[in-house]
């Protein structure tokens, strides 16, 4: 299955990381299907607006560096992004992780699912005290 689209794998990434970084709520979810996923090692799996509301809600700053892009040649519908994730949570507690994230398309070219994977060794306890 091949993907129609107006953007590419680079350019998806780089609205991606763009939303993120400014904390974008509609640019980011606009990258997604209407039954768009995301599968997080912190926050589990949920609808992608429910996913980044959260996110977002938890979240101070963001700071982004793409290391690459990664391609399947048989698969033109999914890609993975690697970057590192500086993370300012909204206590102002960071974290800085490398993380790799696999984009599946739909055939629209929209994200259909992004699963996100990374060691949760920081990041975890962070949230938690977040949370408390």
């Amino acid at each position: 299955m091949c993907y129609i689209s107006n953007m590419n794998p680079k350019q998806i990434t780089n609205a991606y990381l763009d939303a993120l970084r400014k904390g974008d709520l509609s640019a980011v979810v606009n990258l997604f299907s209407e039954k768009g996923e995301v599968i997080s090692p912190v926050y589990g799996n949920m609808p992608a607006k429910t996913f980044y509301e959260t996110l977002f809600a938890d979240t101070k700053e963001s700071q982004l560096i793409l290391k690459g892009i990664f391609r399947e040649i048989d698969k033109p519908n999914e890609f993975a992004i690697y970057f590192t994730y500086q993370w300012t949570l909204a206590d102002g507690n960071q974290v800085k992780f490398d993380v790799v994230d696999v984009v599946v398309l739909n055939g629209a070219g929209k994200i259909e699912t992004l699963t996100i994977i990374y060691d949760t060794q920081e990041s975890n306890p962070a949230v938690a005290q977040l949370r408390k």
